[in-house]
């Protein structure tokens, strides 16, 4: 795949994609528009290129690995296997996620078959969805590593949690701790 790097050591897969800069005037010297380097974060290379190598090879995901998960809706959310091996962290969601997200208690990594539990929410988890409009946390989901985790949710109007979760709860449409002081 062009433009996609694997690091052995981080089990990371790094994309990077070329895009041109417009001329700035017609006397513009060409290395002036070469086109340059700019990396993106597109987790859907990741399913084609890290999850074949994986099904190939039926190597078990360590901890820090990632693969894409498709939930019930058809939406897909970007996972980061936790060091428990059994629990993992939503990294990214696809930005054309819109309406309602109701993310699961467990995905499953479709490349090697194996069920994990949705533990945490990573930084800017859902910066890229626009067009979400509300999510639902299940009771497995303790864990938010901070504030940024739904920047640029202009859309976002309501936020429920699962009554069993131990760390969060929600009142209309609010998220808070579980004993409402935050």
């Amino acid at each position: 795949l062009d433009g996609v790097e694997l690091d052995s050591s981080s089990r990371a897969v790094e994309v990077s994609a070329f895009v041109e800069r417009p001329a700035q005037s017609e006397t513009a010297e060409p290395e002036q528009v070469a086109a340059e380097p700019r990396k993106q974060s597109l987790f859907t290379a990741l399913a084609s290129s890290r999850s074949n190598l994986l099904a190939m090879s039926g190597t078990p995901r360590a901890a820090g690995d990632t693969f894409v998960a498709t939930v019930p809706s058809g939406q897909q959310l970007l996972c980061t296997v936790e060091a428990s091996g059994d629990t993992v962290s939503i990294a990214e969601a696809s930005a054309n996620i819109a309406g309602d997200l109701v993310i699961p208690g467990t995905v499953t990594d479709t490349a090697t078959g194996k069920s994990y539990i949705v533990r945490a929410l990573t930084f800017a988890s859902f910066a890229k969805c626009y067009s979400l409009t509300s999510i639902h946390f299940p009771a497995t989901l303790v864990d938010i590593t901070d504030d940024y985790v739904l920047i640029d949710g202009s859309r976002l109007t309501s936020i429920t949690v699962d009554a069993s979760n131990p760390k969060f709860s929600s009142s209309d449409g609010v998220l808070f701790s579980k004993d409402g002081t935050e």
